[in-house]
């Protein structure tokens, strides 16, 4: 599965796997192995250049996982029959992981949407048309999941293709 991660991870170079940028300054996505329930073990260089050799790109492997690993989000706030905002929150911690299926998310939201990472285990996305009040409230809400959350990732919403990657 494909594990969004800080790039300061990084930083020191003791990293034990490879790993790809996306477009978000902060952001980048490794690769864990998550066939034991509520257990991830990140893929080191040594699997990683087995899977390689074999002619498979560990991301493309990864990112179909993700795609049949089930539903793309697991909440939904609606008013009115509106969507207001998705979150993402699975079973696996990987809710994250589910800000890079950009295609999927973009049939949900036609004309546009925005993304929140505020927590390793929550992804949030929201249409970009919302109304300004509803936009505030759903920047609180990822404002306040970042400052609480166990494993915090970044403040704010972004735009989408920040979650792109970039270092293919």
């Amino acid at each position: 599965m494909p594990v969004i991660v800080p790039r300061s991870y990084f930083q020191y170079g003791n990293w034990p796997g490879y790993y790809k940028l996306l477009k978000h300054p902060q952001l980048a996505v490794t690769w864990a192995e998550t066939s034991n329930p509520g257990s991830m073990l990140y893929v080191n260089f040594e699997d990683h250049k087995q899977l390689e050799a074999s002619g498979r790109s560990v991301h493309d492997i990864a990112m179909h996982n993700l795609r049949t690993a089930g539903t793309l989000t697991t909440h939904e706030k609606a008013v009115g029959g509106e969507v207001v905002f998705l979150a993402m929150m699975h079973a696996d911690g990987l809710g994250t992981s589910r800000l890079l299926l950009l295609p999927e998310l973009a049939q949900l939201f036609p004309k546009g949407y925005v993304c929140g990472i505020p927590e390793r285990s929550c992804g949030i996305v929201a249409p970009r048309n919302l109304p300004d009040e509803s936009h505030s409230q759903i920047l609180a809400m990822v404002n306040g999941c970042y400052e609480g959350g166990t494993t915090p990732m970044l403040p704010g919403m972004f735009e989408p293709d920040l979650f792109q990657v970039v270092d293919a």
